[in-house]
Formats: C-alpha cells, sequence, structure tokens
C-alpha cells in the first residue's frame, strides 16, 4: 500500500511540473482540461483527503503526508486558481511586479506575441484578461470591458558596443555596412508597427533581404543584445530594460498609433482588470516607461 501511493505521489509531483513548465496553448489547454476534471472529481477528492487523513499514521506518515500535500497543490494551483491573464510579450517585466502585489487572487500569466495570443483564445485557450499590444488583435474577440491604456515609442536600437550614430534611420539602414536587421514577425505588433513605418519612409522594399523576422519583440532585443545582427526594431521600454544596447533613433511617428488595450473577457477576472486599469497600476506603467494612451475609453 505504501509503495502504491509513493508511485501516485511522484506521479503527481512529475504532473504538476510539466503542466507549470508547459508554454504556449498546449499547456494551458492540458491544465482547462485538467481543471474542468477536477472540478467534476471534486467530491471524490475530498473523500480521498478524508482517508488520506486516515494514512497518516506510524506506519504510513511520509507516504500519506506526501500524497496529500501533493493533491492539495494540485487541486490549489488549478481547481481554484482565479484568473489567467494573457499579455503582450513587452509587458512581461510589469505585469509580473503588478500580480505579485495583488495577492488577493493567484494568477497565471501567459506572454507572447499580441496575434498569436489572440488565435489562441479564439481557438479556446483559457484566458480571462488579455493585455494587448494591438487593437487589430481583438477583432475575433468578444470584450465584456476594454480600457486601451498604454502607448509606446517604437525605437532602433544597435548592440552596446556599437559606434553608429544616426540623425535619421534611411541612410543607416540603406549602408551597406548594415547587413542584418532584426524586426518582430508581423504577428507580433513590434514587427507590424515596424513594418508600417518602413513602408511609410519607402524603405520597406529596399531592406527587406536584411530582415530577420523573430517571435515577438523580447526576442528581437535578445538577437540584438547578442550582437548577432547591426541593429534591430523594439519598443522604448524593452530598450530600457537592457543595458546591452543603446538607441539611436526614436520613431515619432511609426504611421499609426501604438496601443495597448487591456479586455476583460470573462467575468472572473473583472477585479484583476480593473486592478490593472487603476491609478496605482498606471504609475508603475509610467514607472517602467511606458506612455498613456490620450484617447483612453
Amino acid at each position: 500500500m505504501n509503495n502504491f501511493l509513493a508511485r501516485i505521489s511522484h506521479q503527481l509531483s512529475t504532473t504538476t511540473t510539466y503542466l507549470t513548465e508547459s508554454p504556449g496553448v498546449l499547456g494551458f489547454c492540458t491544465l482547462n482540461v485538467l481543471s474542468s476534471t477536477l472540478r467534476v472529481l471534486k467530491p471524490v477528492v475530498a473523500w480521498i483527503f478524508s482517508k488520506l487523513r486516515g494514512l497518516v499514521t506510524n506506519s504510513g506518515e511520509k507516504c500519506g503526508l506526501k500524497l496529500f500535500l501533493s493533491l492539495t497543490f494540485l487541486f490549489h494551483s488549478y481547481v481554484f486558481a482565479d484568473v489567467t491573464l494573457c499579455a503582450a510579450s513587452s509587458l512581461k517585466d510589469v505585469l509580473t511586479e503588478l500580480t505579485q502585489k495583488h495577492s488577493q487572487e493567484q494568477i497565471h500569466l501567459n506572454f507572447g506575441a499580441s496575434n498569436s495570443l489572440a488565435r489562441q483564445i479564439a481557438s479556446g485557450a483559457p484566458c480571462d484578461l488579455f493585455f494587448s499590444a494591438s487593437l487589430d488583435s481583438l477583432k475575433n474577440l468578444k470584450p465584456i470591458l476594454q480600457k486601451n491604456l498604454l502607448s509606446n515609442h517604437l525605437v532602433l536600437i544597435v548592440p552596446f558596443q556599437s559606434s553608429f550614430k544616426v540623425s535619421e534611420p534611411t541612410n543607416f539602414l540603406t549602408n551597406e555596412k548594415v547587413q542584418k536587421i532584426a524586426i518582430a514577425q508581423e504577428s507580433a505588433p513590434a514587427g507590424h508597427y515596424a513594418k508600417v513605418y518602413l513602408t511609410k519612409l519607402g524603405l520597406f522594399p529596399k531592406i527587406v533581404s536584411k530582415l530577420v523576422s523573430l517571435p515577438n519583440v523580447r526576442a528581437t532585443l535578445a538577437m540584438v543584445e547578442r550582437g548577432n545582427v547591426d541593429a534591430g526594431f523594439v519598443y522604448m521600454t524593452d530598450a530600457h530594460q537592457s543595458n546591452k544596447v543603446h538607441v539611436i533613433f526614436t520613431v515619432k511617428d511609426p504611421g499609426e498609433p501604438i496601443v495597448y488595450p487591456l479586455v476583460l473577457l470573462k467575468d472572473k477576472g473583472t477585479d484583476l482588470f480593473h486592478y490593472l486599469a487603476s491609478q496605482k497600476a498606471l504609475e508603475v506603467y509610467q514607472k517602467a516607461g511606458f506612455l498613456m494612451f490620450k484617447q483612453n475609453v
């Protein structure tokens, strides 16, 4: 009996670790299925808990306690987890800080390219709130509430050791010495805004062969930090997080407004929605370098 319980306990611990570390839609869909299943089995698990207490005897104390704690962790983390928040990669640092301060709820965070996250959500991935870096990513979603909270600057960066200096980007980007330019893929808003800007200047077809496409803005930043490219387009807030790059040009007019909408998708995320839109949270965003979107609704 003790060996049987030990094997179950080990399996639960392994499953918990796997599910916690699984990224993207597969991991979150798996959590959703597990959560739904455990809700149905809640009375059964409650009965198991009552029996497990009886196992805490001299002969089975360690094994029974280990299994009890494993099941308790599973139930607390996934059945009673309050909110899943999906958000743009550029918001990772500031939202991690804010959600750690919001102790009233247990919050699962999922970061990625906004349009990719939106497709996952539309396909059924669990998400109660979505903090995107693009209004366009919301077109197939049905928000209960929406606030266009933040904005950002698109900037051109180079590795810290680079000696490049520019007053305007055209000559720099077309310079034969600049061979590789990192840019987020178009499904990531930073990549979309960069392409709109380059197209507006008439530069995109001239430098398209130099562009290195990355999954999101954080991957773009990392590529420039490592010196694997000569330059890259990221948000100002991302550039400020790194001491391995420096900004050589700030885009004042990217061609369309950069907007970060926060949307509520399910009622259980209402408290977190209002917290992330509060004056207290806005001060944290500003400290991180984000701009307040002037046409906030």
